[in-house]
């Protein structure tokens, strides 16, 4: 039952507002009761705006985490993700957005080494969507894919496997396997298969990723330095040192273009070619590169 204009009001406004009333003539009467109903419907309709206009700054907040993760600046990402969470789930803690935002704030945890904190927001994220979305959504692979790769952070390659591929078989569809998320899936099940001693199905893996990344984004986009480190390591473990050397250099050469010289992501680049320059016995290039490295992670 809707409950009389005068009750949507707080008790002293109402209160206030029946003294003038009593106090007023015939003439006055009519004016408080346009009023009265103005107020009360101010009083009904605000609470419901106010919880819309948050909404509204989603994106922007968004889009600033996103500039700042790219940055490097992740701790600074983690509290901008943190207030667009507050935002987009404060009256609907089920809606796709929230997942969206999680899968973020995951990738921030993953960047800084809290694998707990990111498994536990990808894992929160992969849930609302199975409540939101049909299961075989395409937005289902962001999660699949953000999970695989925090699993193939922990170790646990072969779970990280089964969920890469059940995010390329969710791109098959509305796109063919010519998506960025196919990619993500292509590269996750490449490092997985390199973790797993497949070194040729990693092989093969990685190319495919690199040339999808190379036919969405162009030859030496970022999005396939990570990739390119991968096939890397692949030659690497082959024993291919020439190759695996010149590769580690093109995929360092591609994030210092995008990123800059002392970006995070650059310094995991740099300790794996070190890492090389060791088994082949030069010394004094794996302790540049190590140098390098400390100076970039204690900025």
């Amino acid at each position: 039952m809707t409950p009389p204009l005068g009750d949507a009001l707080p008790k002293g406004i109402r209160a206030r507002v029946l003294v003038c009333f009593f106090l007023s003539g015939a003439r006055t009467m009519k004016m408080f009761r346009g009023i009265l109903g103005l107020l009360a419907f101010l009083a009904l309709l605000c609470p419901a705006h106010a919880a819309e206009i948050p909404y509204i700054h989603w994106p922007t907040v968004i889009q600033r985490g996103q500039e700042l993760y790219q940055a490097g600046r992740y701790r600074e990402a983690e509290a901008i993700f943190q207030e667009a969470l507050q935002v987009v789930e404060r009256n609907r803690p089920d809606h796709p957005n929230v997942a969206v935002t999680l899968n973020y704030l995951s990738q921030v945890y993953r960047a800084q080494g809290r694998l707990a904190e990111a498994e536990q927001a990808a894992r929160r994220a992969l849930e609302i969507q199975g409540r939101s979305l049909e299961r075989t959504h395409p937005e289902v692979s962001v999660s699949l894919n953000n999970l695989a790769e925090i699993y193939r952070a922990q170790g646990k390659n072969a779970d990280a496997e089964a969920l890469a591929k059940q995010a390329l078989e969710l791109q098959e569809k509305p796109w063919g396997g010519e998506s960025p998320q196919a990619a993500v899936s292509l590269n996750n099940l490449a490092g997985a298969n390199l973790a797993q001693g497949r070194l040729a199905e990693a092989e093969q893996l990685a190319k495919q990723a690199i040339s999808l990344n190379e036919r969405l984004f162009g030859i030496n986009h970022i999005e396939s330095a990570t990739t390119i480190a991968i096939l890397a390591q692949v030659y690497q473990a082959q024993g291919r040192s020439a190759e695996a050397e010149a590769t580690y250099k093109q995929a360092l050469a591609i994030q210092e273009s995008s990123l800059g010289s002392n970006h995070p992501a650059i310094a995991d680049t740099l300790e794996k070619l070190a890492g090389l320059y060791k088994k082949l016995g030069r010394l004094r290039d794996a302790e540049q590169l190590e140098a390098r490295v400390k100076n970039i992670r204690e900025k």
